[in-house]
């Protein structure tokens, strides 16, 4: 009897974790690695986390997928919980003496790409589960995670960067998630993403505003003030990073800046209050959008009309016509400026081959 191991399948809650474990003891493969030996686990040298509920959490959610699709939506919301849970453990009491508190920033941003990955391959998994991705969980998840961009209302003394970790890894969030709906073809998700209203609470007192995906596009001073003092050469130390950690091969540095682009225009586009500042700009110099460029072919405008809200060829010309003649924005200290949107595609060309 004391080698009989009880496993609960019983439970709709635990059934992923109780099947895997059923898997791991019919083919003796153990949920926990051993370190090779005379070698001290590398987990005992790690400052950050190396293990968040997120990465189980995935695996549920790829398990659900194909055993029961009814508690999709059930592990979802748990994911979104459990990031959350996760981004706590990032919180910053105090600044360290000794170390630059742009440094503890900086650090505090390097540690979380982990749950970083972890976020991208939800949002991933959710375009193969679901034939058209609801974009309200998304809408709620960022609404929520802005609340991570200021202090709880117990907390009376502070420093206005202590949350420029968050702020930085907030932004780098939308514009992964963006990039990732368009590359699955989740254009109708992507557009309800950037027309969408988001309610947040108002840093000063509590009270809730709106507006558009603005919202997640940030200044940070710990890193453009205090450390550029370190590297004046750099133009945005912000943008540098985002292009460094930019290192998964599905999403490279390219993609990231294109849709950086597309969200600088899609807010002009779109008439918004204020616009996207696309950060990334400077590093797709002479670069066209590939999503833009083929607007040329009526094929491939019938596919993506959706994103740009639109139902004909005439209504985007207008649109982008509207947009050509706007002064682009750039950096203060760079030579280059936003190209404007017709660099990409001259408006009267769209829809112009089959």
């Amino acid at each position: 009897m004391k080698t009989r191991k009880y496993i609960d399948l019983s439970n709709e809650e635990i059934f992923e974790q109780g099947f895997e474990e059923l898997l791991r003891n019919l083919y003796n493969r153990p949920q926990y690695r051993k370190p090779a030996l005379g070698s001290a686990p590398t987990y005992l040298f790690e400052d950050a986390p190396s293990h968040f509920k997120t990465m189980n959490l995935l695996k549920q959610l790829n398990d659900a997928a194909s055993r029961q699709p009814s508690r999709v939506k059930e592990i979802s919301n748990y994911f979104f919980d459990a990031f959350f849970e996760g981004l706590e453990q990032f919180q910053i009491e105090s600044f360290e003496p000794g170390i630059p508190y742009d440094q503890l920033i900086v650090n505090k941003i390097n540690d979380m790409i982990v749950l970083r990955n972890d976020f991208i391959q939800f949002v991933e998994k959710q375009c193969l589960i679901q034939d058209q991705v609801y974009a309200d969980p998304f809408i709620d998840f960022f609404e929520k995670i802005f609340g991570f961009t200021q202090p709880s209302e117990d907390v009376t003394s502070y420093n206005k960067s202590q949350w420029d970790h968050y702020k930085f890894i907030i932004q780098e969030l939308f514009v992964y998630t963006i990039l990732i709906f368009i590359e699955n073809k989740q254009y109708k998700t992507a557009n309800e993403m950037l027309n969408a209203e988001y309610f947040v609470k108002n840093p000063f007192n509590s009270e809730l505003i709106y507006g558009n995906y603005k919202f997640f596009n940030f200044y940070l001073e710990s890193i453009e003030v205090e450390r550029k003092q370190r590297y004046p050469n750099r133009v945005s130390l912000t943008a540098d990073m985002m292009i460094q950690r930019a290192n998964l091969k599905k999403y490279p540095k390219k993609k990231m800046v294109h849709t950086d682009l597309l969200l600088y225009y899609f807010s002009i586009m779109y008439e918004k209050e204020s616009s996207w500042f696309p950060r990334l700009y400077i590093y797709g110099r002479c670069e066209k959008v590939e999503l833009l460029e083929r607007l040329i072919s009526k094929r491939h405008f019938e596919k993506v009309k959706v994103l740009f809200g639109v139902n004909t060829s005439y209504e985007l010309i207008k649109k982008m016509e509207k947009i050509v003649g706007v002064e682009n924005m750039g950096y203060c200290d760079s030579f280059d400026n936003i190209e404007p949107i017709d660099y990409h595609i001259d408006p009267k060309q769209i829809c112009t081959l089959p």
